[in-house]
C-alpha cells in the first residue's frame, strides 16, 4: 500500500479514476462520479481535437 505521498503522485497521475479502481466497490459514489466526470472531460477535449482536424483536412489542408 502506497504511502500518502505516493498515494497523491498516483492521484495526480492517473487522476480520479486511478482511485475509482483501487476502492473498486467500497468507492464512495462521489470518487465514481469525479471519475467519470474526467473521463467525459478527456473525451470532450479529444473529440474536440478530432473535429478540429477533420475540419482542416476537410478545409484542404494538407500537412
Amino acid at each position: 500500500m502506497p504511502n500518502g505521498a505516493a498515494m497523491l503522485a498516483l492521484i495526480r497521475r492517473y487522476r480520479m479514476s486511478f482511485v475509482d479502481v483501487v476502492l473498486g466497490e467500497d468507492a464512495d459514489e462521489w470518487i465514481a462520479e469525479l471519475a467519470r466526470q474526467e473521463e467525459q472531460e478527456r473525451l470532450e477535449a479529444e473529440a474536440a481535437a478530432i473535429r478540429q482536424k477533420l475540419a482542416f483536412v476537410m478545409g484542404g489542408g494538407s500537412r
